[in-house]
């Protein structure tokens, strides 16, 4: 099989750490960043804002508390949870 520039598999990229949670960027563009967050249960990802920017969690494995503006639900694996730049969003696993 060859292997395109396009393809990405972010299980090659994905780490984990007892200590705190990991990122890795797996694409960069004017427009587009797509990153990897790893998180081991009990670990989260405090509020924040991209500003310019809108952002999509999906999740590949395990399940995550997802709040969005003012708004939590439960989502998991194969789920993904769509976040307008002007929202606050968080993450705790």
């Amino acid at each position: 099989m060859t292997v395109s520039v396009y393809l990405i598999d972010p299980v090659a990229h994905a780490t984990f750490s007892a200590a705190n949670g990991t990122k890795a960027d797996l694409a960069r563009g004017d427009r587009l960043f797509l990153g990897l967050n790893c998180f081991e249960p009990g670990q989260s990802q405090a509020s924040h804002v991209h500003r310019g920017a809108d952002k999509f969690y999906f999740l590949v494995s395990g399940k995550a508390r997802m709040t969005v503006g003012d708004e939590t639900c439960e989502a998991v694996a194969g789920n993904g949870v769509s976040v307008g730049r002007e929202f606050l969003a968080e993450a705790n696993r």
